[in-house]
Protein backbone atom coordinates (compact mmCIF):
# COMPACT_ATOMS: atom_id res chain seq x y z
CA UNK A 1 0.00 0.00 0.00
CA UNK A 2 1.46 3.18 -1.43
CA UNK A 3 0.32 6.71 0.60
CA UNK A 4 -1.28 9.45 -1.90
CA UNK A 5 -0.42 12.61 -1.73
CA UNK A 6 -1.76 14.34 1.20
CA UNK A 7 -2.94 11.28 2.90
CA UNK A 8 -3.04 12.53 6.68
CA UNK A 9 -2.49 9.35 8.14
CA UNK A 10 0.89 8.52 6.23
CA UNK A 11 1.96 12.49 6.76
CA UNK A 12 1.41 11.86 10.87
CA UNK A 13 3.78 8.77 10.27
CA UNK A 14 6.35 10.92 8.39
CA UNK A 15 6.32 13.23 11.13
CA UNK A 16 6.68 11.21 14.37
CA UNK A 17 9.44 9.43 12.78
CA UNK A 18 11.05 12.57 11.89
CA UNK A 19 10.31 14.02 15.73
CA UNK A 20 12.24 10.29 17.01
CA UNK A 21 15.13 11.23 14.15
CA UNK A 22 15.22 14.68 15.84
CA UNK A 23 15.09 13.42 19.45
CA UNK A 24 18.30 11.31 18.76
CA UNK A 25 20.58 14.47 18.33
CA UNK A 26 19.93 15.78 22.06
CA UNK A 27 19.95 12.73 23.48
CA UNK A 28 23.47 11.73 22.22
CA UNK A 29 24.93 15.18 23.03
CA UNK A 30 23.42 14.76 26.75
CA UNK A 31 24.99 11.34 26.81
CA UNK A 32 28.31 13.07 26.20
CA UNK A 33 28.22 16.07 28.49
CA UNK A 34 26.36 14.31 31.03
CA UNK A 35 29.12 11.76 31.57
CA UNK A 36 31.58 14.08 32.00
CA UNK A 37 29.95 16.26 34.19
CA UNK A 38 28.39 13.40 36.05
CA UNK A 39 31.92 11.80 36.24
CA UNK A 40 33.56 14.80 37.72
CA UNK A 41 30.32 14.80 40.79
CA UNK A 42 30.56 10.89 41.39
CA UNK A 43 32.27 7.77 41.14
CA UNK A 44 32.18 5.69 37.64
CA UNK A 45 29.32 3.30 38.53
CA UNK A 46 26.72 5.70 38.88
CA UNK A 47 27.68 8.76 36.87
CA UNK A 48 26.72 6.60 33.24
CA UNK A 49 23.53 5.73 35.27
CA UNK A 50 22.82 9.14 35.83
CA UNK A 51 23.87 10.32 32.59
CA UNK A 52 21.71 7.56 30.54
CA UNK A 53 18.51 8.51 32.59
CA UNK A 54 19.41 12.36 31.64
CA UNK A 55 19.64 11.65 27.89
CA UNK A 56 16.86 9.27 27.91
CA UNK A 57 14.31 12.46 29.52
CA UNK A 58 16.41 14.94 27.07
CA UNK A 59 15.96 12.39 24.07
CA UNK A 60 12.37 11.55 24.78
CA UNK A 61 11.03 15.34 25.53
CA UNK A 62 12.74 16.75 22.10
CA UNK A 63 11.20 14.14 20.31
CA UNK A 64 7.97 14.08 21.71
CA UNK A 65 8.09 18.09 21.08
CA UNK A 66 9.14 17.99 17.77
CA UNK A 67 6.74 15.27 16.43
CA UNK A 68 4.40 16.72 17.59
CA UNK A 69 4.74 20.21 16.53
CA UNK A 70 5.40 18.95 12.66
CA UNK A 71 2.09 16.57 12.89
CA UNK A 72 0.19 19.96 13.93
CA UNK A 73 1.84 21.49 10.74
CA UNK A 74 1.13 18.62 8.46
CA UNK A 75 -2.91 18.96 10.00
CA UNK A 76 -3.28 22.37 9.03
CA UNK A 77 -1.65 21.53 5.58
CA UNK A 78 -4.16 18.71 5.37
CA UNK A 79 -6.80 20.46 5.90
CA UNK A 80 -5.92 23.96 3.97
CA UNK A 81 -5.79 21.19 0.85
CA UNK A 82 -8.87 19.61 1.96
CA UNK A 83 -11.02 23.05 2.01
CA UNK A 84 -9.42 23.88 -1.31
CA UNK A 85 -11.06 21.22 -3.61
CA UNK A 86 -14.21 21.63 -1.37
CA UNK A 87 -14.02 25.11 -2.25
CA UNK A 88 -13.62 23.80 -6.04
CA UNK A 89 -16.37 21.28 -6.61
CA UNK A 90 -19.51 22.77 -8.28
CA UNK A 91 -22.12 23.16 -5.35
CA UNK A 92 -24.63 20.47 -5.07
CA UNK A 93 -27.64 20.49 -6.75
CA UNK A 94 -31.09 18.86 -6.00
CA UNK A 95 -32.27 17.02 -8.38
CA UNK A 96 -36.17 16.70 -8.03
Amino acid sequence: MTAAPGDARADRVAARATGVGVGLLPFMLAWLVGVRVTEQLWGPPSSAVVAMAIAVATGIVVSVVAGRRLVHRQLRRHTAVVADECDRRPPLTSTR
